[in-house]
């Protein structure tokens, strides 16, 4: 009895880190978090520039943040608040075995190109960039659900 409560408990934590995972970094989902949220989180100055970086030892992190509404970021314009995070890259400074990420792989939508391998998830949200098999990159980006707020879709945005 007390294996399977063990069992459960690793089982419920592994998906919780695999869910947390695909939720941004550190938190920083585009759309829904803003530069006060990145300031906060990484404890950086974010809402001067529309390229913000952070890294450590593990990471080197950019984070496109909406200067002015309209503003064309992944070849969207958004019709959202200034200082909005519109992506955010994150690059491994050691990749990790693809077979060892923690972010599953499975279900993605798989390409080829000369440098190596990109895997996107069906709503486009996550793009996960292998090279030799190990991961070099994980880039987040708008769900298409967000595609209304961009400026050409009609959607009024009001402050």
């Amino acid at each position: 009895m007390m294996v399977l409560k063990l069992v459960w408990i690793f089982l419920i934590l592994f998906f919780s880190f695999r869910e947390a995972q695909a939720q941004g970094y550190r938190g920083i989902v585009p759309i829904e978090a803003d530069c006060n949220k990145v300031e906060k989180q990484l404890e950086i100055r974010a809402c001067q520039n529309p390229k913000v970086e952070f890294s450590d030892e593990k990471v080197k992190v950019e984070i496109y943040v909406l200067q002015e509404r309209c503003q064309e970021l992944f070849q969207t314009r958004w019709n959202v608040a200034k200082g909005t995070v519109i992506g955010v890259i994150v690059y491994y400074k050691k990749p990790e075995l693809l077979e060892n990420f923690p972010l599953s792989v499975e279900k993605f939508d798989k390409s080829f190109s000369d440098i190596g391998v990109f895997y996107m998830n069906t709503d486009k949200t996550i793009e996960v960039a292998t090279e030799a098999g190990l991961v070099v990159s994980v880039s987040y980006m708008p769900s298409r659900k967000k595609d209304k707020l961009s400026c050409d879709s009609g959607y009024i945005f009001r402050d």
